[in-house]
């Protein structure tokens, strides 16, 4: 510290003053480079709530198309009208649509995993039930539903088929649900670490800036006064004083001269 305060003083004046606000300028870079980080982290974080939010509305697809594939298939097989089996096939088509955009946004190991299951789940329900409930009724479309379709159906495959999906999707929108509520809690807190760095980083800077401030005028102003009091003194004729070795600055150097004037 001794070695750094020796070699300011022996700085040019213009120098002082420039390496003053240069530390201050530099503890001000510090602070808007945190900001700056903090802000690219919040801006991730957005980006990351905002395809959990669609994760989530995919799942959310894939819940109605599933209810709206089993209602078009209960419905089909009542009425073996063509209307209720296009229904059902446009419901199926969609959850397969919406598994494929949730799987291009899912990041997270888990949700890839329950996604799977829903999807092996979908399909599953679809090869061992609906596609063989229907195949039954379409023995007579036109006709009451038969024996061996109300056996099949009395049969429970569907409706437990249908509740294991369920909950998976459930599950599903439960993980998407915590992966965007903790995005959220990390966005506040990099919210509260700007608000810290930037109210401590002005703070610090002002506190280091009146000291600086004050340092300089301290090497500038009193030896000037010195100076001036020793230009009285030496015009009222008094030629015994000296002025202290100031060092080789502006200063160093007009106490020097005036050291040689007075002889």
């Amino acid at each position: 510290m001794s070695r750094f305060a020796g070699w300011f003083v022996n700085l040019k004046v213009q120098n002082k003053i420039l390496v003053g606000f240069a530390v201050v300028l530099l503890l001000m870079a510090i602070v808007a480079a945190v900001v700056i980080t903090q802000a690219a982290i919040i801006a991730d974080l957005n980006r990351e709530t905002a395809r959990t939010e669609e994760i989530r509305h995919e799942s959310e697809m894939i819940g109605t198309a599933l209810v709206d594939r089993t209602a078009a298939y209960r419905d089909y097989l009542l009425t073996g009208q063509e209307p209720a089996l296009v229904a059902y096939r446009d419901a199926d088509n969609r959850i397969r649509q919406a598994v494929v955009r949730a799987g291009e946004l899912i990041r997270d190991s888990l949700q890839q995993a329950r996604l799977d299951t829903i999807a092996d789940f979908a399909q599953q329900w679809e090869q061992e039930v609906g596609s063989v409930g229907i195949a039954l009724r379409a023995g007579d479309p036109l006709g009451p539903v038969s024996d061996t379709v109300t056996a099949f159906v009395r049969g429970g495959a569907g409706a437990r088929g249908g509740e294991r999906a369920r909950i998976v999707v459930e599950r599903f929108q439960e993980r998407a649900t915590v992966l965007s509520q903790n995005a959220r809690f990390a966005m506040t807190d990099s919210l509260e670490n700007i608000r810290w760095a930037t109210l401590i980083g002005m703070l610090i800077a002002v506190i280091l800036a009146i000291a600086v401030a004050v340092w300089i005028a301290r090497t500038i102003a009193g030896p000037l006064t010195r100076a001036v009091d020793f230009a009285a003194g030496v015009a009222a004729g008094d030629l015994t004083q000296r002025l202290p070795d100031g060092g080789t600055d502006e200063i160093g150097n007009l106490g020097s001269t005036l050291n040689a004037m007075a002889g």
